[in-house]
């Protein structure tokens, strides 16, 4: 986390709540997991095996199903935009693992990536944890 503490090491959080503390180290940490991914020298394969091996179809038949999901939420009134946002976030980190069934162990670092970018995602949209 050396190079993404750089970005923040002049911040100032001196008399902040805990929770803007909080919040900050874990989109740190969040950060670095995507970094570190996304700079993986083996990605760049992995990645190629990914794109050979999903299957776009599961993928866009749980999108779909999911979306149909959410819009009747939705309608309901019962979510904010956020929690929606949110949901369909976590709808698509639970998308791809489904469709990388068939994959190679080499394809593995593509998926972990993925999932590490979805989860900055969350974290940058201030979404829960869970689904």
């Amino acid at each position: 986390a050396k190079n993404v503490s750089a970005c923040t090491e002049g911040l100032i959080t001196i008399g902040c709540a805990d929770e803007v503390k909080n919040r900050i180290r874990i989109l740190e940490e969040g950060f670095d997991k995507t970094r570190t991914s996304v700079c993986d020298p083996n990605l760049f394969i992995s990645l190629l095996d990914w794109n050979e091996c999903y299957d776009k179809e599961v993928v866009d038949q749980c999108l779909d199903a999911s979306h149909h999901q959410i819009k009747e939420l939705e309608d309901s009134e019962k979510f904010s935009q956020k929690d929606v946002e949110c949901r369909m976030i976590w709808i698509e980190m639970d998308c791809m693992p489904l469709a990388a069934a068939g994959c190679p162990q080499s394809a593995s670092l593509a998926l972990e990536a993925i999932r590490n970018y979805g989860s900055t995602r969350l974290d940058i949209e201030d979404c829960p944890r869970s689904g």
